[in-house]
């Protein structure tokens, strides 16, 4: 039988290994609690909210703020793959017409935009996992809260869009094309950034999915436009100036400014304006100056300028097609014109070279010459005189100063008439003093032909 002293240890050891197995499993219970993950990073989220996990590594600086943008951007990348029905990317899909493949196309755009309607997340909680060194957040949204944010932002987009779509069809009646283009453009990009939304309104009396109806005006605006040329054909004479040629743009009957007309020779070749805009009227003017070359028809071709694309948006320049865009043709005759009969008679030759090159000038130029007067349609009578009116003191040596005249009287010789008198009045030509005779004539008989060539053919 154990002593008073055995019983007492005995009592002691017992108090206290029950202590000490009572502290075992209670840190044990502890050490499970702590290890034990939350139940929303293994469980399935409630069917009313939508909800992500960011992740990061421990060992990453900031780790809290990337592991929350991991879970913001998780959460907008989840929202955005529920497209609205009735939203401008599902209608694509449903036509397959081409303008856009897929929603894919639109998908980061989308996201970013998703980002700016979860405004009413909530935190759910946080998890470290000090094994695998990864740090977790869990944020989640109220499905009717995301359903609310998006029904404003429709309303807004929405209102914007259709100010813009009809603006732009006031300005698409009254032939302001160029305007209708910018204000369609505009209202896309108003909707762009929010495609995956239902983006309506009442347009004509009709409910229409504003994206759509933008997309397809903008690619009909330069539809069913017409050119027509007056005159459609032109009869030009050698050394005839200025044949214009109007060319008027419409679209139903309306009138269309400010749209670039170009000009080419579809056959032939010749002078002409290159290119001109269209007025209030919808009028384009071009000057034709000269049919040249042996050709005697010439066929002109007038179009839009294909530069008016270089204005646009390279988003929405592959919408424009070119294939529709009228043209129109001018058909350009050069005038025969009849050869006359000409006799020249010099009253006065101070430079005889001149008279020679002057011959050549009126063959070249609808004038055959003979050396009887009576049988001459044309007479003419030419003088030349070369004057030295004084000396000019120069740096290096002395110059002459000559004054050179050239007059020349077109009759007819029939009845006498003067028909038009050509002339040149004291042009002034500087000679050296030490030049001869002959040298200074033919120095005043070159600046006076220069003269003459350039203007005498368009007399004639």
């Amino acid at each position: 039988m154990p002593s008073d002293i055995e019983k007492r240890f005995i009592l002691f050891f017992m108090k206290n290994t029950f202590y000490l197995v009572f502290c075992f499993l209670l840190s044990f219970a502890n050490l499970n609690a702590k290890e034990k993950k939350p139940a929303w990073l293994t469980s399935e989220p409630q069917d009313d909210v939508y909800q992500a996990i960011g992740t990061a590594s421990l060992t990453e600086t900031d780790y809290l703020r990337k592991a929350e943008e991991n879970a913001l951007s998780e959460l907008a990348k989840q929202i955005s793959v529920v497209v609205n029905e009735e939203s401008f990317l599902t209608y694509q899909e449903r036509n397959n017409n081409g303008v856009v493949s897929s929603a894919d196309d639109y998908q980061q755009q989308t996201q970013l935009s998703v980002k700016t309607l979860i405004e009413g997340y909530k935190r759910v909680g946080d998890y470290t996992d000090k094994k695998s060194k990864t740090y977790y957040v869990c944020y989640s949204l109220n499905k009717l809260t995301y359903k609310m944010s998006c029904e404003k932002k429709q309303r807004e987009i929405s209102d914007r869009c259709l100010s813009f779509l009809k603006q732009a069809s006031v300005a698409e009646v009254e032939g302001q094309l160029i305007r209708a283009m910018q204000l369609y453009e505009q209202g896309l990009k108003q909707a762009e950034p929010w495609l995956f939304l239902e983006l309506s309104g009442v347009h004509n009396n009709m409910k229409v999915n504003l994206p759509v109806v933008l997309l397809q005006s903008y690619m009909s605006v330069l539809d069913n436009l017409k050119l027509e040329a007056t005159p459609t054909q032109v009869e030009i004479a050698d050394g005839q100036d200025n044949v214009n040629i109007t060319i008027i743009l419409t679209r139903n009957k309306t009138a269309i400014a400010n749209i670039p007309i170009n000009a080419v020779f579809a056959e032939g070749s010749g002078n002409i304006t290159s290119n001109a805009k269209t007025d209030s009227e919808g009028k384009a003017v071009f000057t034709l100056k000269s049919l040249t070359g042996k050709q005697q028809n010439g066929e002109l071709l007038f179009s839009i300028d294909r530069s008016i694309q270089n204005d646009l948006p390279q988003t929405y320049r592959q919408y424009i097609s070119q294939q529709t865009w009228p043209t129109v043709r001018v058909i350009v005759t050069k005038q025969a014109t009849a050869v006359k009969t000409a006799y020249l008679n010099i009253k006065k030759g101070d430079m005889p070279a001149a008279e020679k090159q002057i011959r050549a000038i009126l063959a070249n130029n609808h004038f055959s010459l003979t050396a009887d007067p009576t049988e001459a349609e044309v007479f003419i009578d030419m003088k030349t005189e070369l004057e030295v009116a004084g000396t000019v003191k120069g740096e290096m040596y002395d110059l002459n100063e000559c004054l050179v005249s050239l007059q020349m009287d077109f009759y007819n010789y029939l009845t006498n008439q003067l028909l038009f008198t050509y002339s040149v009045n004291q042009l002034r030509v500087l000679t050296p003093q030490s030049a001869t005779v002959e040298q200074t004539t033919a120095q005043c008989t070159r600046e006076l032909m220069k003269k003459v060539q350039k203007e005498l053919p368009k007399k004639l």
